[in-house]
């Protein structure tokens, strides 16, 4: 009888071991698919100034170019901004700048820049370039 027993249970140890393997693999093999798509929310202030005049310019479209959901503000009249979005993990903000008033407050140039680390927690100052 106990020899029976062991026998029964070295063939379960075996079907265990063989199927525990055969998950495993199978968890592998459809984990190896996609990528990790942790966001994180994001938060820029800062002031628009004219490159050439260090004057504030009021009335600057800012988006958040790889944020989650679309966003876009505008500065105020003293050319502050405070932006907040979502961004994947694995990417570096990205924002865009652009005079929508035509000549009001002088005309500039779109431009575009990439946000690093160091650039998280501090105020931005960005400086556009007249067209003129």
């Amino acid at each position: 009888m106990e020899k029976l027993l062991k026998r029964k249970r070295k063939f379960l140890r075996l079907v265990l071991n063989i199927l525990g393997v055969g998950t495993v693999g199978l968890i592998t093999s459809c984990c190896k698919y996609g990528y990790d798509t942790t966001e994180y929310n994001v938060q820029f202030k800062g002031v628009v100034k004219s490159k050439d005049s260090s004057q504030t310019i009021p009335n600057i479209k800012v988006e958040l170019l790889n944020s989650i959901t679309q966003t876009s503000i505008q500065t105020d009249k003293d050319g502050n901004f405070v932006i907040i979005g979502e961004v994947l993990i694995e990417e570096y903000p990205r924002m865009r700048f652009t005079d929508i008033d035509g000549n009001l407050n002088g005309s500039f140039e779109v431009m575009d820049t990439t946000l690093r680390q160091s650039d998280f927690g501090h105020d931005l100052e960005i400086q556009m370039k007249s067209n003129e």
